[in-house]
């Protein structure tokens, strides 16, 4: 029988060492009632199409399978995100498959005046003034090409996109109501624009 010592020694040990025992590991759910599946390192997203990303802007909004000028806040949504801004038009992410070389559980809190009354009238016991924040839960997934692309005319290896990450958010929720999105619902989001493979 081991002392309450050396209980405790072996006790703080074991605390220590289970970050490294389990992992870190991000799961999706499949469906709403399906399996968890855990993001491999053979994950990857592959663009069937172009993805133009606007003028001055960081990202296009992909949902229900089409590039929209705005996230959906009422169903799932995906962003694919660029490191630097284009300055002289839009940007082309052309078709082709990435590596999913990190993923990672993301949320946001979004802010929206919901009321342009020139009054509002409140219960004092409903709230505490400042009101209940809405979120999107849902992914990040990080992105680097996997194939290299040449340039036609010079025969030379051409730089590939500055393609940063793909994110992916569930609907517009309060804290307790705001799920992630199921792999179903991230491939309704994207469409045949795109694949996931997790």
């Amino acid at each position: 029988m081991l002392c309450p010592r050396r209980l405790k020694v072996s006790f703080r040990l074991f605390i220590l060492l289970l970050p490294a025992l389990v992992g870190c590991s991000t799961l999706i759910q499949r469906s709403e009632q399906g399996r968890w599946v855990e993001i491999g390192p053979a994950s990857t997203l592959t663009l069937h199409q172009p993805v133009s990303i606007p003028q001055d802007r960081a990202r296009a909004f992909i949902s229900n399978g089409r590039i929209s000028r705005s996230s959906a806040n009422y169903r799932t949504s995906c962003a694919l995100e660029v490191r630097e801004l284009s300055r002289q038009g839009p940007q082309q992410v052309s078709a082709g498959r990435f590596q999913i070389t990190r993923a990672q559980h993301y949320w946001t809190e979004v802010a929206a005046n919901l009321h342009d009354w020139g009054v509002f009238i409140q219960v004092a016991e409903l709230s505490n003034g400042g009101g209940q924040p809405l979120i999107q839960t849902g992914y990040r997934f990080w992105l680097e090409r996997t194939e290299t692309a040449v340039d036609i005319a010079t025969k030379n290896p051409r730089k590939a996109p500055n393609v940063m990450h793909l994110t992916c958010l569930g609907i517009l929720a309060e804290p307790a109501e705001a799920y992630p999105p199921t792999i179903s619902e991230l491939e309704q989001a994207l469409g045949n624009l795109a694949t996931l493979r997790l």
